[in-house]
């Protein structure tokens, strides 16, 4: 206590201990001392990581347009990657050496998409995967060109969309859905690994560790590898033996393309502090150890590829710019270069959505850092912002009567969920809460009476179409109720007049419902007009027509027009520059007189770098 002296204790008798030698004492200091400097040592290095240095970058490429997916050769001094329009990418090669400048184009003209390449272990071959229409699979080609042949796989890896070979090309892994396989090449048949079961999306960009005991994946944002899209998405480690997912990195983010430093750490690409960076983490069985921190020198990152041996680095550094453009309707078929751009700057855009009186878009974006929503006239201008909160919001649509704006949020007031939906005065106000799963709530869609909300949940283990109802404009929401059992993940629209959904079923039906799941009527889109779809479904303002985005058998692409009651197909806006792509494969929106559709302009060169610690 304050004012108190101390008072030392009385000897209670007996000899007084001696005092010990010197030497007694400064040996268990210096034990201390060591234990605490290796333990200071751990700390430092499993918080901070390990120091890396970049040297020696330099561009590869340095055309217009699009080269990325690099992949770089086992002794450091080739990369190949895809390169050419980003939705139909062809196969290169070049040397570290020899700068910007000269390449070896790998399978001619013999695909109409090659892409995902990755080396051989002795860096003769390059595998990658091949595409002519629809039916995609995985090939191999010597690394100066070439004859092509099909790469060794069991027959249930051939078609799957991602493929890893460890790095003695021992073994393959492949996802089938939420399951991670392991095989070896040669063989027929496949070992589940583990079936990701917590907060499933879609799995992707498998890497293994260099001693072939932790697969690396990504967890959502599918489209990630092959565009600009800046949806959140996670990043685990799986080990072979325990078969257990565990995270390294969440959803909150854009955390995408795991490469391994070495046996303990991965680097990987993300958005977490504004701009997309490279990070470097440490990992185990158990998932992260420590925090990830940035690799300096490296800007707009979108994929990487590392060589241990080499300690080169390739990466390919990507910009995007989406803005909104307009094309008349009722016409004849319109080029997307032939559009009248609505926005402008540097951007991202994904989806939008017209208001009722046909004068305002609506819109999400990044042109502030996050994703937020704004409002903008038709005719263009200034947008101005309509949500401003620390979590990404997306998929804007107004309310028939244009009072109220429903939207998809990420991870704001939802405790331990993740996309939910939300909706806020379109005048401005507080906003309103209206689900909560771990499902990711998304893509809303009001009734034409606004009495009920259709929108895509994963709350039932996959993707299905449920529905919140109430009893008034002004009344409250009730639970959300399951529509849909087939699973989609897939746009949908509702009818314009009665109750009514238009729902796309994978990529060729199309399937008119009831809002309580009753089938009113199929369309087989290849049997009647020989489309298969890529992008969004709406109904025109008087429900006589349904555009769809979609690519003809005749490999012609683009907004397709469909007489609602049956008939044939009119192409609207055509796909045909290679200059300009539209966002996923179509994100559109319908006036009253004119079609909104987001356009993207990519550009991406190959760096490398020698990145020591």
């Amino acid at each position: 206590m304050p004012g108190r002296k101390a008072v030392r204790a009385p000897i209670q008798g007996g000899i007084p201990t001696p005092p010990r030698s010197r030497p007694a004492v400064l040996v268990p200091a210096a034990i201390v001392a060591a234990v605490i400097i290796v333990a200071f040592g751990v700390w430092w290095f499993v918080l901070r990581g390990p120091s890396l240095a970049l040297t020696n970058a330099a561009a590869l490429t340095d055309r217009p347009g699009v080269e990325f997916q690099p992949a770089i050769s086992p002794d450091g001094q080739q990369v190949a990657y895809a390169a050419g329009a980003i939705g139909a990418p062809r196969l290169a090669v070049g040397s570290v050496a020899g700068g910007a400048g000269g390449e070896v184009r790998l399978a001619g003209g013999a695909f109409e998409r090659a892409q995902s390449p990755s080396w051989t272990p002795d860096g003769a071959r390059v595998r990658f995967r091949g595409c002519s229409g629809a039916r995609c699979d995985w090939y191999e080609v010597a690394k100066a060109g070439g004859e092509v042949r099909p790469a060794k796989l069991p027959q249930r890896a051939r078609y799957a969309t991602e493929i890893a070979w460890s790095q003695d090309g021992q073994r393959v892994a492949f996802v089938a859905w939420d399951t991670i396989f392991v095989t070896a090449p040669a063989d027929t048949a496949a070992r589940q690994l583990a079936v990701h079961r917590e907060r499933f999306w879609t799995l992707h960009s498998l890497a293994w560790s260099p001693d072939g005991k932790l697969i690396a994946y990504a967890n959502g944002n599918p489209e990630w590898p092959s565009s600009g899209n800046a949806v959140g998405s996670s990043l685990w480690v799986m080990g072979l033996d325990t078969g257990t997912p565990k995270e390294v990195a969440n959803e909150e983010f854009l955390n995408v393309s795991p490469v391994w430093l070495d046996i303990a750490h991965l680097l990987f690409v993300s958005n977490r502090a504004g701009a997309r960076g490279t990070y470097v983490v440490r990992v185990s069985d158990r998932g992260a150890v420590g925090k990830a921190h940035a690799v300096p020198g490296i800007t707009d990152p979108h994929s990487l590829s590392y060589t241990i041996g080499g300690q080169e680095l390739a990466w390919s550094k990507f910009t995007t710019t989406q803005n909104i453009w307009s094309y008349p309707l009722g016409g004849g078929t319109v080029s997307i270069a032939g559009g009248q751009p609505v926005t402008s700057g540097k951007q991202v855009i994904q989806h939008h959505d017209v208001s009722p009186d046909g004068r305002t878009l609506l819109f999400d974006s990044d042109r502030r850092g996050n994703m937020d929503l704004y409002r903008v006239s038709t005719g263009g201008g200034e947008p101005a912002p309509v949500t401003d909160y620390p979590q990404g919001e997306f998929w804007p649509r107004w309310s028939p009567d244009g009072r109220t704006i429903a939207f998809s949020a990420e991870d704001s007031t939802c405790v331990g969920g993740l996309d939910e939906l939300m909706t806020i005065p379109a005048e401005g106000g507080p906003p309103a809460q209206l689900t909560c799963s771990m499902g990711w709530d998304e893509t809303p869609a009001w009734s034409p009476d606004g009495l009920s909300l259709a929108f895509i949940s994963y709350r039932s283990g996959r993707g299905e179409i449920w529905g919140l109802n109430r009893t008034s404009v002004t009344g409250a929401w009730g639970d959300p109720k399951q529509i849909t059992d087939f699973g989609t993940t897939t746009p949908f629209d509702w009818a314009p007049r009665g109750r009514q959904l238009l729902v796309s079923r994978g990529r060729t039906e199309l399937v008119v419902m009831t809002p309580d799941g009753q089938v009113i009527s199929r369309l087989d889109l290849v049997a009647a007009n020989g489309l298969r779809r890529l992008g969004d479904v709406r109904y025109s303002r008087d429900g006589s027509t349904i555009y769809i985005g979609a690519v003809h058998q005749d490999g012609r692409e683009g907004i397709w027009a469909l007489p609602a009651q049956g008939g044939a197909a009119r192409l609207v806006v055509a796909f045909d520059d290679p200059v300009l792509a539209a966002a996923a494969g179509g994100a559109f929106s319908v006036g009253p007189d004119r079609l909104y559709l987001t356009v993207s302009q990519f550009e991406s060169d190959v760096w490398t770098a020698t990145l020591r610690r």
